[in-house]
């Protein structure tokens, strides 16, 4: 059979994946913070979006009692008048500062040396790790050959304190000799805090144990094998080390005192406070039914609202009819702004569906708490909202709820489904996983239970588990062994 090229024509269905479905499909993925900072973007490039509390001031002001008539030939002039006179004058680059607004040049002017000064004053307190050791470095350091070595020793440095880049490369750099990098890094090993310009933890707490006068052989014996302690390989660590557990255990004492980061004490983070995207809560009891129904609302503090502003529509149409670009210029934005509006209510109403779902779905839950969580997957959510699981996905990506149970990611009520083999139901695997840690928490520390001895527990609550899974579902909740629990236990560790 030959092969040839020809043009053929066909006529076919295909679905256009838009670039407004494709921007909606990413909102729904945003948390209610994430989209303010969207929200205050888009209102800042496009003239005819405003937010919803401006425009209800400006109504309140100027609300007119009846609809205003159609402008007029001297109304449109007296409007192009009135915004010449606005642009030209110099009250349009005013100042705006929470609530108060500085007009005057004077007052603008002290306003703005006012913030200063309070920018200046927060800055002189958070003084930074690489500000602190900038210090000493100037004062310590005289030798301008060595103060160069020790700066960049400096800029290698990652935020926990740590020398993360190569001593080699850093020499090869600078061209340096590699003795003198050695003799500058040592010194720069006794500033101030103990235990920077290390290259691993043990060099770390080793630079600590020294300053404090308790780097001994048995300390240096122990913390050559500290891996060790990190895998619970606690016996051949007593091996390696020459130590007994007695001698492991006041060297614990003493590493308890020590910082394993010390960098991390300059950093001036603020605590980020969880903030929920949805409120759950009971209602009122019905007086005839007696019975108290979920109520599901959207933070509406963070959530942004965003409306057409009516000014631009005015103004921008007093001349659409003679300016050919003004008028595209107007449809483009004003297109974009509906869609906009539209995009946020859709999205607002999806979110408030796949969360009553999950509650219609888990109400046992936020009555009984974990031990009654129902196993559930997006496509139970998706089929019964009639959306894509896809999008159900995406709506509960990023985003908590507040209930009377605490505060949880919306993915936190989706786990697997295990099946009960005494009674053929479907449990939830986080249940599950609860009941293990309720049972290991429970248990006499002299006789732990096996992965073995857990079956059989469970097995009482109508729970059939295999034994492979619980040592699966142990490792997931990192809990040790039963041998190296009892071990830790008798050990005081």
């Amino acid at each position: 059979m030959a092969i040839s090229q020809k043009i053929v024509q066909r006529q076919g269905q295909t679905l256009a994946f838009t670039a407004q479905m494709r921007q909606a499909v990413e909102l729904l993925e945003l948390s209610n913070l994430d989209l303010q900072a969207y929200v205050n973007l888009q209102l800042l490039e496009n003239p005819f979006l405003e937010a919803e509390h401006q425009e209800s001031e400006q109504d309140n002001r100027n609300a007119p009692e009846d609809e205003p008539s159609p402008p007029s030939a001297s109304t449109e002039e007296a409007e192009k008048e009135k915004l010449y006179e606005e642009m030209r004058s110099e009250d349009y680059d005013n100042v705006w500062s929470g609530d108060r607004r500085l007009t005057s040049k004077h007052d603008r002017d002290t306003g703005n040396l006012h913030d200063l000064q309070k920018f200046e004053g927060v800055a002189a307190d958070d003084i930074t790790l690489r500000d602190h050791l900038l210090s000493q470095i100037n004062t310590d350091i005289d030798n301008e050959q060595d103060r160069l070595i020790a700066f960049a020793l400096l800029e290698a440095l990652d935020e926990t304190g740590y020398l993360t880049t190569p001593l080699d490369k850093i020499t090869e750099t600078l061209g340096a000799n590699s003795g003198d990098v050695g003799r500058v890094l040592d010194n720069l090993k006794r500033c101030d805090p103990v235990g920077v310009f290390a290259n691993s933890l043990r060099e770390c707490l080793s630079l600590q144990l020294d300053d404090l006068g308790l780097l001994d052989q048995k300390a240096k014996a122990i913390l050559d094998y500290i891996d060790l302690f990190a895998d619970a390989k606690i016996q051949d660590l007593l091996d390696k080390a020459g130590c007994s557990a007695q001698d492991l255990k006041a060297f614990l004492e003493q590493l308890r005192r020590l910082d394993p980061k010390p960098g991390l004490k300059f950093q001036k983070n603020l605590v980020q406070t969880l903030i929920p995207d949805v409120f759950v809560y009971r209602d009122r009891p019905h007086e005839s039914t007696g019975n108290s129904p979920w109520i599901v609302s959207l933070n509406a503090e963070t959530l942004p609202k965003v409306l057409v502003t009516q000014d631009y529509k005015i103004r921008a149409g007093l001349n659409l009819k003679k300016d050919k670009e003004l008028r595209k210029y107007y449809q483009e934005r004003m297109g974009e702004a509906n869609w906009l509006v539209r995009a946020l209510d859709r999205r607002a109403q999806n979110i408030l569906k796949v969360v009553e779902e999950i509650i219609r779905q888990q109400e046992t839950f936020f009555e009984k708490g974990i031990t009654a969580l129902k196993p559930l997957n997006l496509r139970q959510v998706a089929d019964a909202i009639g959306v894509h699981e896809s999008t159900v996905s995406r709506i509960t990506q990023n985003k908590y709820m507040n209930s009377p149970r605490g505060t949880f990611e919306l993915r936190y009520f989706f786990s697997a489904s295990i099946t009960n083999a005494w009674t053929g139901e479907n449990q939830s695997a986080l249940q599950i996983q609860h009941k293990i840690q309720e049972l290991i928490k429970e248990e006499d520390p002299r006789k732990p239970l096996s992965d073995d001895a857990l079956v059989l527990k469970l097995s009482e609550y109508n729970l059939d588990i295999a034994r492979r899974t619980i040592s699966k579902y142990r490792e997931l909740l990192k809990i040790p062994s039963s041998y190296e629990r009892k071990r830790r236990y008798l050990r005081g560790l």
